[in-house]
């Protein structure tokens, strides 16, 4: 039951909403910026229909029959995800233009989500060359959309040096993260004809690679925690944990792939914690 549960959280892409509203309370917090309850309903539509296009667009591709994975059950269910894709991009509109008026800041938003859709459509169905972009593509545009509201935001004051290397080890995170899913999906991908960077790199070279960025990323983040002032320590730890979760997990030989998938997943909240100083 527990696991019919967790499946469908993932295949409808709400551990990536729960976690990217998360990513953009640990940048507000870090930034000293105080947001209202709306960004986090737009950031939300935006990212589940994103993410919900993209998984329509893999599901094209996929034949029926195949695994009872994420594809199929977009495939099998892609007209009511398909008017809920449309009602939640309609939504998002008019509460953007509630919110933000119609100004530079509602421009910027359309604007981003436009490049973001535009750029996905075209490593994906126009240059299976430029399918190993997919991750790194995904990675920084995940890490704009959550940071940028708080960044566009804040004051000059505390756009200072830590704040600039905790969000590239969030975003090194993020690509880590990436990374880790396509090494864990790729019979799935290989089977359904899906691209990504296991296409160009050879499985053990992408395990090698794995590996080490994840111990790069622990040492900065344990250096930042060490260097850094008392008010972004926590900040570092945070990304500490983050990062140790999907070291620990990934290679733990006795985890299945479903149970490593949920657990990598599900860190990206952890920064929630931050409520509670």
């Amino acid at each position: 039951m527990l696991k019919s549960i967790l499946n469908k959280i993932s295949w409808l892409s709400l551990d990536v909403v729960f976690g990217g509203l998360a990513g953009m309370y640990f940048f507000s917090r870090l930034l000293r910026v105080e947001l209202s309850i709306e960004p986090y309903a737009l950031l939300a539509l935006a990212i589940w229909s994103v993410y919900t296009f993209d998984h329509l667009q893999d599901a094209r591709r996929v034949p029926s029959g195949s695994n009872w994975d994420r594809h199929e059950f977009h495939l099998q269910n892609r007209i009511p995800l398909t008017v809920l894709l449309l009602a939640a991009i309609i939504t998002g509109l008019i509460l953007g233009i509630w919110y933000f008026g119609f100004g530079p800041t509602l421009y910027l938003s359309v604007g981003l989500a436009a490049v973001i859709l535009l750029i996905m459509v075209l490593i994906r169905n126009f240059s299976t060359q430029a399918a190993w972009l997919k991750e790194i593509n995904t990675a920084i545009f995940y890490i704009i959309g959550i940071a940028w509201l708080p960044f566009y935001k804040a004051e000059a004051i505390d756009l200072n040096a830590p704040v600039w290397l905790l969000a590239a080890v969030y975003l090194g995170l993020a690509t880590l993260n990436l990374l880790m899913l396509s090494y864990l999906d790729e019979e799935k991908d290989r089977q359904d004809g899906s691209h990504s960077i296991l296409t160009f790199l050879p499985k053990e070279k992408l395990g090698r690679v794995i590996r080490t960025a994840t111990i790069i990323l622990l040492v900065f983040a344990a250096g930042m925690g060490i260097a850094f002032l008392s008010f972004y320590r926590i900040f570092a730890l945070i990304l500490f944990l983050m990062i140790s979760i999907h070291y620990l997990s990934f290679f733990n030989q006795n985890f299945s792939s479903e149970r490593k998938r949920v657990q990598m997943e599900l860190i990206f909240s952890l920064p929630w914690v931050l409520a509670f100083f």
